[in-house]
């Protein structure tokens, strides 16, 4: 199962900006592998976030795909394979900029609160 089909068949760009139209300021501000980044990480944000409080998901579906997000977390920080796109994408990012993976957990708990 897929829960980032939405990121991986769009740019993540695209996708972050569809929810935020400030994204442009960054955009003059912000060297291109930065707003790469952010926007990146802006997107997990988002993508946990229209999970947990967006659509007709049950409850049920809603926490297995934080389940999802979270199993690709543990991926990333055990330096599994992964094959989801999005999460090739975030991968790169985390180790480029050595962001702790926790910081990222904490926000699948926040997702499971919403």
């Amino acid at each position: 199962m897929r829960l980032t089909e939405n990121i991986a068949n769009q740019s993540k760009i695209n996708q972050a900006k569809k929810h935020y139209e400030n994204f442009t300021v960054g955009s003059l501000i912000l060297e291109k592998d930065m707003r790469e980044a952010i926007t990146t990480l802006y997107a997990f944000a988002r993508l946990g976030d229209d999970i947990a409080d967006e659509g007709n998901r049950s409850k049920k579906d809603r926490l297995n795909a934080i389940h999802y997000l979270r199993i690709q977390l543990k991926k990333i920080k055990n330096n599994q394979k992964i094959i989801d796109p999005y999460f090739v994408i975030l991968k790169k990012i985390v180790n480029k900029y050595n962001i702790k993976i926790n910081n990222l957990y904490k926000l699948t708990q926040a997702f499971n609160e919403d």
